[in-house]
């Protein structure tokens, strides 16, 4: 709850979005088109397609490549303790998301990540 209203205030901001995912393409579009996300990202990366896991960083490379953006100012939001490890070992500032399945490391995603979302409801925006 509350994704797309963050969502919606980056698209409003300008702020380029794309998915840097280790979920199959099929499965991602399959989400997309159902939750109605998909018109915020211009562009779906899969560690299937880019050869590797999210333990290296090549699906950030692959979408930060695409972006063109500073990795800086490219920022990676991720809710997996070893994804938030190799975003910030790669260099991106990250965004920990919460996620229920993981909950027994959240204080270790909420320590390494540059900032914290326990829910989208309970933050706004930063932009």
């Amino acid at each position: 709850p509350g994704a797309e209203d963050w969502l919606r205030a980056f698209q409003k901001a300008g702020v380029p979005m794309v998915i840097a995912t280790s979920t199959d393409r099929p499965l991602v579009e399959a989400a997309l088109a159902r939750t109605g996300l998909g018109q915020y990202f211009s562009a779906v990366f899969t560690c299937t397609e880019v050869g590797a896991g999210k333990g290296r960083p090549d699906v950030y490379e692959a979408a930060l490549a695409f972006l063109g953006t500073p990795r800086e100012n490219t920022w990676v939001f991720e809710d997996s303790l070893f994804a938030v490890r190799t975003a910030k070992a790669a260099g991106f500032p990250v965004a920990g998301v919460y996620d229920a399945a993981q909950d027994e490391v959240q204080q270790e995603v909420r320590a390494l990540a540059d900032c914290y979302i326990p829910a989208f409801t309970a933050l706004r925006p930063p932009v």
